[in-house]
């Protein structure tokens, strides 16, 4: 008889498991599509049944990631308010902040606040190198390349490609950014891998007042 009890118990133990892991798993799926919509009271309920704020999806992003990336400031509220890790990356090195300083993804500059407020990393380099800032600046986004200039973001970052904030900056030749960065001490002498210095990517794409402003910095190719 007590061996036919514990089979019994045995049986809704694993049951039971099994069935908390299938519960565990399609709540974490619904917090990542709840994130990615910004839709705050799904995830407000998501939370309040156990699913984790810090839950990884198949590419290692979390559900701030993909609040970061819809541009979602209540979510992204929300997530950190209950634990959500703030400089959590995805296997490929990419933080919620970097996805917050990419206008392609929405980019707001009150998410990117509420982030560097608490306590995001402003100069996490992704697997190739790339900040926040360089994202900002990969588009031309200039407020949130400001922002985060004015917020303490590395002037002379490098990424694997050997392109600084600069760099990128004088490809696109927005003149206050330039300037900017030149004021907070960014290097005019730095060269890609492919051996171009600001000034002569500032030449190449015919950005004249970048480059007047790089040659009173005392710029050379």
């Amino acid at each position: 008889m007590w061996r036919t009890v514990a089979v019994i118990v045995g049986v809704v133990v694993v049951a039971a498991v099994l069935l908390w892991g299938i519960s565990r798993r399609q709540g974490e799926r619904e917090i990542f599509l709840a994130a990615a919509r910004g839709d705050v009271d799904t995830i407000r309920a998501l939370l309040d049944r156990g699913v984790s704020p810090n839950a990884r999806d198949e590419h290692g992003k979390t559900p701030l990631i993909w609040a970061a990336m819809n541009g979602s400031l209540p979510v992204v509220q929300l997530l950190l308010e209950r634990g959500a890790d703030v400089n959590a990356a995805d296997k490929y090195g990419v933080t919620a902040l970097m996805m917050a300083a990419n206008p392609r993804q929405r980019a707001q500059s009150e998410v990117l606040v509420a982030l560097l407020d608490k306590g995001a990393n402003i100069n996490a380099a992704d697997s190739n190198g790339r900040t926040p800032l360089m994202y900002a600046l990969s588009d031309n986004e200039k407020e949130i390349a400001i922002l985060l200039i004015e917020r303490g973001a590395d002037v002379n970052a490098t990424n694997n490609f050997g392109e600084t904030p600069l760099t990128l900056a004088a490809m696109f030749g927005e003149p206050k950014v330039v300037e900017l960065l030149l004021k907070k001490g960014a290097r005019v002498d730095v060269k890609t891998n492919g051996g171009d210095t600001p000034l002569a990517l500032a030449r190449k794409y015919n950005r004249k007042e970048a480059e007047q402003l790089l040659l009173k910095a005392g710029a050379k190719e």
